[in-house]
């Protein structure tokens, strides 16, 4: 887990944000008493706020980011194991289907049924092969 969630990058970019709107609020209600030094201070001060405001808002996007490929990666595992799953099924059904000719075969031979027989030496050739 992210020291830093998502949803506190979004958290960090509106404070940085309205940090700024507030200084630059101060510094227009207040221009006539500041020096041209301490202006030029908060509108540094105006400006870094913003910058930050912005990495934290791209911040929270590759953090959603990682947590789809997170995600997609767990489902990928996920989809991997139910196809295993279904080859396995899939080979035990073939063994069943095999016994079960194996069965009517022997049920055919043992009821003298030549057109019997026939039919499940070639069901059974099919399931072999």
């Amino acid at each position: 887990m992210p020291i830093l969630s998502k949803t506190d990058a979004r958290l960090l970019a509106s404070l940085f944000s309205n940090f700024s709107d507030k200084v630059a609020l101060y510094r227009r209600a207040n221009t006539v008493q500041l020096s041209p030094e301490r202006i030029q201070k908060l509108a540094d001060l105006e400006y870094n706020l913003s910058e930050e405001s912005a990495k934290m808002s791209a911040l929270a996007g590759l953090l959603t980011l990682g947590e789809v490929k997170d995600s997609v990666a767990e489902i990928s595992a996920a989809v991997t194991k139910a196809e295993n799953f279904l080859k396995r099924v899939a080979s035990v059904q073939k063994g069943l289907n095999v016994a079960a000719s194996v069965l009517l075969l022997a049920a055919g031979i043992a009821g003298k049924d030549p057109k019997a027989i026939g039919k499940e030496l070639k069901t059974l050739k099919k399931l072999i092969t």
